[in-house]
């Protein structure tokens, strides 16, 4: 399990464990990220925007839900 505390506005922190990626938010919402290669985790986890690479390159290319109320 990979787990990466990150700094962004929107995204408070990233966790990767076999193909799925779950990313808690600064507002509390827990969603999960199904299929995500770790390179995907990897790059999310050390762009310059976090929030706009999650934005642009992965939430609508996963299947996700929301593990939160």
């Amino acid at each position: 399990m990979y787990v990466a505390e990150v700094k962004s506005s929107q995204v408070k922190r990233v966790t990767w464990q076999n193909d799925v990626m779950i990313v808690t938010f600064t507002n509390g919402s827990v969603y999960a990220y199904e299929d995500v290669p770790y390179s995907v985790y990897k790059e999310l986890t050390e762009a310059e925007s976090v929030g706009h690479y999650l934005n642009e390159s992965v939430k609508y290319n996963y299947t996700y839900q929301r593990l939160t109320d």
